[in-house]
């Protein structure tokens, strides 16, 4: 059986513009946060930030963080590990060393991802006639109370890859697919599985869907399955 293997987001990497020396020779910070970066009651996210000299060579200087609202996000401690007690809400946090500072970074909160679940059913058929398969319907839900977690994601990945390859494709094109999900903690977009023109058909194709918090700890009810019989 192949393990499907999170990819973790995508690292933006940002630099301060005040190139102003801080007397140690450190003229920038260098910033890596995740793309859409979020954090939720209960977990973590890790920010990075590295001090560079003006030829950009990375120093050992430490890097600080502050939040710009600590009543909505908190810094568990100042080099770079955040969290919240709040449920929802957009904050900012900055790093600087000394008098030098990055710029602003925006922080989702959203309720815990207490659970995925799967809202649809979990085996279709597509007909010969039809192109996709029916959505692959499921949604990253917090408990109390009840609902969807905005802003988060779902990835979906065909199980096996081996077999399936070039035969089936999710709308993006590829076997996985990473779907963003709304406020009912669905997918925006809803996930369809295709079939490749001009190719014999699996008789059918294991899908797995899988969520992970901030801290990117598994959300419970990860591995679930979808079967998608073709006809």
């Amino acid at each position: 059986m192949r393990q499907f293997r999170h990819v973790a987001a995508a690292l933006g990497v940002l630099a301060c513009s005040d190139v102003t020396s801080t007397g140690n020779g450190v003229i920038a910070i260098q910033v890596q946060a995740p793309a859409d970066a979020a954090v939720e009651p209960g977990d973590t996210i890790t920010l990075v930030a590295q001090a560079l000299y003006k030829n950009g060579d990375v120093v050992s200087e430490p890097v600080y963080w502050r939040t710009t609202d600590p009543t909505l996000l908190t810094m568990v401690d100042s080099i770079g590990l955040l969290t919240t007690d709040s449920l929802t809400g957009t904050g900012e946090v900055q790093a600087y060393v000394g008098s030098l500072l990055s710029p602003l970074i925006s922080i989702i909160v959203h309720p815990p991802s207490d659970t995925l679940a799967v809202v649809g059913p979990d085996t279709m058929t597509v007909p010969d006639a039809d192109t996709a398969s029916a959505p692959l319907d499921a949604a990253v839900q917090t408990l109390i109370p009840p609902g969807g977690v905005d802003s988060t994601s779902i990835s979906y990945v065909v199980f096996d890859s081996l077999v399936s390859l070039g035969l089936v494709h999710f709308q993006s094109g590829g076997m996985s697919l990473r779907a963003k999900t709304g406020a009912d903690g669905r997918p925006l977009v809803p996930v369809t599985l295709r079939r490749t023109n001009g190719v014999v058909q699996p008789d059918s194709v294991i899908v797995e869907v899988f969520a992970f918090r901030p801290s990117q700890a598994v959300v419970p009810g990860s591995g679930q399955r979808f079967i998608v019989r073709f006809q």
